[in-house]
């Protein structure tokens, strides 16, 4: 959301970080706290998949392991559409 809100009012296209470093310079003060959490809040979920990724990976049979691997992505998705939704409430 911080990237879109780049792009509408300066046409900036811009990485994840890049969006983040704009929206703290460019909202409202009442939001950086929340852009700054919801962005650790999906490191902290890419760094979870990445180590259930090497541990799942390490043990157990193929067909297992594609299950959980699957199952990671679909929770990863979830956990930003939860976020992204805590984003638009406080907005």
């Amino acid at each position: 959301m911080c990237r879109t809100l780049a792009y509408v009012k300066e046409r900036l296209i811009l990485y994840k970080q890049e969006g983040r470093e704009w929206a703290i310079k460019n909202t409202d003060i009442v939001y950086r706290e929340i852009i700054s959490k919801a962005l650790s809040a999906y490191k902290l979920a890419d760094k979870f998949v990445s180590y259930m990724h090497v541990e799942i990976s390490s043990s157990t049979t193929i067909e297992f392991r594609l299950a959980i691997l699957s199952d990671l992505d679909n929770i990863k998705k979830m956990y930003k559409e939860i976020v992204e939704k805590l984003l638009k409430t406080k907005m």
